[in-house]
């Protein structure tokens, strides 16, 4: 479903329609600042902050917004409408920080992970990484990630496409809660 971008608040301005993911807006002859929006159909749109779906990233939903000041308080320079695959309603999202695991299949408002079960022990030890490794799956859905409890802080989209691929946009340092979404047509 195409969006309507308008570079003056109450929909003046500079106007241009888009569908589909844009990676670069200024690539597709849009500069100016994105200030309202109008988005058709019933799936919500992602912008980021940074070309690629990178950086800080708003969630706008379907609907006329005359003034997306305090929905998105950057400039916007890439956006995707968000596509749900889960139509069994079976996609999960597991994260995995070094020796704790955490795979949950609704919205949580506060992580809690579980230890990992450790595997044999091998007669000889392996040398130990002390970097921080962390991991993040989704196997289905579209996942809104936060940098704080309770749905709060910055936000990051991940989602899987119909061929199983995985799309990311924004970017988090930290998430400490997620949200499911569900829009399926």
């Amino acid at each position: 479903m195409p969006v309507k971008l308008c570079t003056e608040v109450g929909f003046k301005g500079d106007k241009k329609k888009f569908s589909g993911a844009v990676d670069n807006l200024a690539k597709r002859q849009f500069y100016g600042q994105v200030k309202s929006v109008m988005i058709d159909g019933t799936r919500p749109w992602v912008f980021c902050a940074d070309f690629d779906f990178r950086g800080k990233a708003a969630l706008i939903e379907p609907g006329e917004h005359s003034d997306i000041s305090t929905l998105c308080s950057f400039k916007v320079k890439s956006m995707c409408e968000l596509i749900d695959t889960d139509k069994e309603k079976r996609g999960k999202l597991e994260i995995v920080v070094e020796d704790a695991e955490m795979s949950v299949t609704d919205s949580t408002p506060e992580f809690v992970f579980q230890k990992k079960p450790k595997p044999e022990q091998n007669e000889q030890q392996q040398p130990q990484d002390y970097k921080v490794k962390a991991r993040l799956e989704v196997t289905g859905g579209t996942w809104l990630l936060f940098s704080e409890q309770g749905y709060g802080g910055d936000l990051a989209v991940v989602t899987t496409s119909n061929n199983g691929r995985r799309m990311s946009f924004g970017q988090l340092a930290t998430v400490r809660s997620a949200k499911k979404l569900s829009f399926l047509d």
